[in-house]
């Protein structure tokens, strides 16, 4: 069968929503949801914008987030989820950010260990909301399935993907791309036109 012909499924999460100051939808989708206890994980630079999602109840912010995370930090997040007991996570930041999210939504209590869910659809489920607002662009983290850690010791990057760690809401505010410095945006459109050409099921040289 050709690869053109060959069926594919598209999936999103849930809820979808793009538009210019759509930021604080995140918490009125909270709220509706009765959350009282959010875990934001995001970097130092988002840390200063977390009152832009209006989340209700206690908020917990983790602005460790790496551009390369690894497991130390992965380790961190969860020790931090464990304490919280969140019963929503929000990824808020680049692709590293979001992609810690998801671990961090579906790995406490579930009993496995970041090494057992390494690989396509071995995580058990998920117990808790996932949102997701990015605040750069390219990676598409935001309504993807994986997640990517590097493993200090061996320097490789460990990939799980599980549809467990689609966001329940994932909200593309473009407003919030505008304080990004102007390298950032940059190497963000370079990521997002490779993103492209892998998905090309026959790849082209890019005259």
């Amino acid at each position: 069968m050709s690869d053109l012909l060959r069926p594919i499924e598209i999936a999103r999460p849930a809820s979808l929503e793009f538009g210019a100051g759509l930021v604080g939808r995140v918490g009125a989708w909270a709220k509706e949801r009765g959350v009282t206890r959010t875990l934001v994980i995001t970097g130092r630079s988002g840390a200063r914008r977390v009152d832009l999602l209006a989340l209700p109840g206690q908020v917990e912010v983790w602005n460790q987030a790496q551009p390369e995370p690894d497991i130390p930090d992965l380790d961190a997040a969860l020790r931090v989820a464990a304490r919280v007991q969140p019963q929503l996570v929000v990824g808020f930041g680049g692709g590293s950010a979001m992609d810690l999210a998801k671990l961090v939504a579906v790995l406490p209590g579930s009993g496995q260990t970041l090494h057992e869910v390494v690989g396509p659809e071995k995580v058990n489920g998920r117990k808790v909301l996932l949102a997701q607002v990015p605040t750069t662009s390219g990676t598409g983290s935001e309504a993807g399935t994986r997640a990517l850690v590097t493993d200090p010791a061996t320097q490789n990057k460990l990939a799980v993907q599980s549809r467990h760690m689609m966001a329940d809401l994932a909200v593309v505010d473009p407003d919030l791309t505008i304080s990004v410095p102007s390298a950032v945006t940059a190497f963000t459109g370079v990521d997002a036109l490779a993103h492209c050409a892998e998905a090309s099921p026959r790849r082209r040289r890019i005259r």
